[in-house]
C-alpha cells in the first residue's frame, strides 16, 4: 500500500467515524404501569428490554399513568437516559414527555401547553402538549420537540376534536418558529384512525402536514398499532396511529430518513394476526408499536 492510498483511506476512516444517525422513537405505552381497563399490569422487563433495544437518543413516550413508577424504572434499569413528563394527564391522567440518552442529547428547557386539552383542566379532558427545546450533542444542533397524544375514537365527532388539535399544534408550530427554532419534530399517538380509510379525515391530517411544511415519516409503515377490528374472531387488526414528522428545514441538514415500527408490528409485518401470535409485547406492554427513524449524516 502507496503511503498516498494509506492516507486516503485513513481519511475515509476518519470522515465514517464522525458520522451519525439521530435515532427518535414514538411510543404509547399503554396505560403505564397497569392498564385498568385491561387489568393487565406492564411487564416492565419486557418494555426494558424493548427499550433498550431500540437504544434510541430521544423517545417521545405517552400514557404515563404512574409517573413515580415509571421514574424509578428508568433511575434504576436505564440510568443513561434522562426524562420529563407532563404534569398533567386529563381524564385518564395519562401523562406525556421524553426520554433521552444524556450522552447524546442535552434538555435545555421543558413545558406543556395545556391548549390541546381542550377545557385547560389537568385531571380532566384531554392530555397536553409536552415541548422540549433540545441540542444534538454530536453536532451541536438545536431543535424543539413536541410530543402529543390527540382525540382517541373513530367517530366523526372524535376526528373533529383532532382536527381542531391539528389548528392547536399549528398555532404552536407558528410561535416556535417565531422564536427562530425552525428545527421541528412533532411525535406521538396521533390516533388517526381514519389514516388507513384514505377518506375526508385522512385529507384533512394530509393537510395539516402540507400547510405546516411538515414531512410524516410514518407514511412509508405500514402499521403502528393493533386493536380487536370490531370483530370476535380473535384475529386483531392494524392501523397507524402513532406519528414521526419532522420540519423540512430540519430534514434538510440531513442526507435521509428511514423509519420502521418495531415490536409486534415488526414481528407479524403488519398483517391481521391473533393476540399470541402478537405476543408478549402486544399482550402485556401496549397495544401500540414503537415507531423507530433514523436521520442519517
Amino acid at each position: 500500500m502507496t503511503f498516498k492510498t494509506f492516507t486516503a483511506l485513513l481519511f475515509t476512516l476518519l470522515i465514517s467515524s464522525n458520522s451519525f444517525a439521530l435515532e427518535m422513537v414514538s411510543y404509547n405505552i399503554r396505560n403505564f404501569d397497569k392498564d385498568i381497563r385491561e387489568g393487565t399490569a406492564t411487564n416492565k422487563p419486557v418494555l426494558i428490554a424493548t427499550l433498550k433495544s431500540l437504544n434510541a437518543d430521544l423517545f417521545a413516550v405517552e400514557e404515563i399513568v404512574n409517573q413515580t413508577a415509571f421514574a424509578q424504572m428508568i433511575t434504576t434499569s436505564l440510568p443513561e437516559y434522562g426524562f420529563a413528563l407532563s404534569t398533567c394527564g386529563g381524564t385518564g391522567k395519562q401523562k406525556l414527555g421524553f426520554l433521552y440518552k444524556k450522552a447524546t442529547i442535552r434538555l435545555n428547557s421543558f413545558r406543556e401547553d395545556s391548549r390541546l386539552a381542550a377545557d385547560g383542566q389537568c385531571n380532566k379532558g384531554l392530555r397536553p402538549a409536552a415541548i422540549g427545546n433540545f441540542t444534538y450533542i454530536p453536532n451541536g444542533m438545536t431543535f424543539a420537540a413536541v410530543a402529543v397524544h390527540l382525540k382517541a375514537g373513530g367517530k366523526q365527532a372524535n376526528a373533529d376534536v383532532r382536527y381542531r388539535q391539528y389548528g392547536i399544534i399549528t398555532q404552536i408550530l407558528r410561535e416556535i418558529r417565531q422564536q427562530g427554532q425552525n428545527n421541528l419534530v412533532i411525535l406521538g399517538d396521533f390516533n388517526t384512525t381514519e389514516y388507513v380509510l384514505r377518506d375526508q379525515n385522512y385529507t384533512r391530517f394530509i393537510e395539516f402536514i402540507d400547510n405546516n411544511q411538515l414531512i410524516d415519516f410514518s407514511a412509508e409503515i405500514n402499521c403502528s398499532a393493533y386493536w380487536w377490528g370490531e370483530t370476535d374472531d380473535n384475529i386483531d387488526s392494524p392501523s397507524i396511529l402513532d406519528h414521526i414528522v419532522v420540519s423540512q428545514e430540519f430534514h434538510s441538514f440531513f442526507k435521509g430518513h428511514t423509519v420502521q415500527a418495531k415490536a409486534h408490528c415488526e414481528k407479524v409485518q403488519c398483517k391481521a394476526a391473533s393476540p399470541s401470535d402478537l405476543g408478549v409485547t402486544y399482550q402485556e406492554v401496549s397495544d401500540h408499536c414503537p415507531i423507530l427513524s433514523s436521520l442519517k449524516e
